[in-house]
C-alpha cells in the first residue's frame, strides 16, 4: 500500500473518530455544498508567474462536531488548480524553444476546517487539508504562437499525497430553504509534490471564492 493511501486511511480514522469524544448540537445531519473559484500560484520554473487563470473546485461537507457558535466540518472535494509561468529564455533560443508554461494540478481534497461564528451572519474558518494528487499536466507553448505547444500528463514520480491548511473569513444569510453562504480563502500547502532540477518547489497554493449553501 503506497504513502498516498496510508495517510489517507490515516486522515479519514481520525476523522471518523472525532464525534465519539465530543456531544454533537443539533440532531441530524446538516449537508453542505460548496462550489467556487481559485487563483493557484505554482512556481515551477525561473521567471515570474504570467498573469493568474481562474480554476474550480466543488466539495460536500457534514458537521461532525458542533457547539453553540462552533462546529467542525468534514468535507470531500475535486480541486482543480491551474497556474500559468513564463519560461526563462535567456539561455535558450527565443525563436526555437516555448516561453511559457500552463500547469494542472487536479487533487482529491479532504478538509476539516473548524468554523467559528462572529455574529448572526458572519464568520471565520481554519483547519487542514488532505490532498490526493489524481493528475498533473504541463503544457509549454510560445506566446507568439511560431512553434507547436506540447503537453505531458501523468502521476509517475510524483508524491501523490500532500497536506495543506486554509485560513478564510465569509458571511451568511438565510434563503433558498437554507443558508447561503459566501467565504473567502488562502490554501497554503506544506508538502512537497515533486521538484524541478534547476527549478521551484509544486505546491497548493491559491486564493478560492466558495459559494456555498447548508440546509
Amino acid at each position: 500500500m503506497g504513502y498516498p493511501r496510508r495517510a489517507l486511511r490515516a486522515w479519514l480514522s481520525v476523522c471518523a473518530f472525532l464525534p465519539c469524544f465530543v456531544r454533537t448540537a443539533e440532531a441530524g445531519p446538516h449537508w453542505e455544498y460548496e462550489a467556487g473559484v481559485q487563483a493557484a500560484r505554482t512556481e515551477v520554473l525561473s521567471g515570474p508567474l504570467v498573469g493568474l487563470p481562474l480554476s474550480g473546485f466543488v466539495a460536500v461537507g457534514l458537521p461532525i462536531w458542533s457547539r453553540e457558535h462552533v462546529r467542525a466540518m468534514l468535507q470531500l472535494g475535486y480541486d482543480d488548480a491551474a497556474s500559468r509561468n513564463r519560461i526563462d529564455t535567456q539561455d535558450l533560443d527565443a525563436d526555437l524553444d516555448p516561453d511559457r508554461q500552463l500547469f494542472r494540478l487536479q487533487s482529491l481534497v479532504v478538509p476539516v476546517r473548524l468554523v467559528a461564528d462572529l455574529g448572526p451572519h458572519s464568520f471565520i474558518e481554519l483547519g487542514p487539508e488532505f490532498r490526493l494528487l489524481l493528475n498533473e499536466s504541463v503544457t509549454e507553448y510560445r506566446q507568439d504562437g511560431l512553434i507547436p505547444a506540447t503537453r505531458a500528463a501523468g502521476t509517475k514520480g510524483l508524491n501523490r499525497g500532500g497536506l495543506a491548511v486554509t485560513a478564510g473569513a465569509g458571511f451568511r444569510w438565510r434563503g433558498l430553504a437554507g443558508q447561503p453562504h459566501v467565504s473567502v480563502r488562502w490554501v497554503e500547502g506544506f508538502s512537497h509534490l515533486v521538484t524541478y532540477p534547476g527549478g521551484g518547489d509544486i505546491r497548493p497554493r491559491g486564493a478560492q471564492l466558495a459559494l456555498g449553501w447548508c440546509r
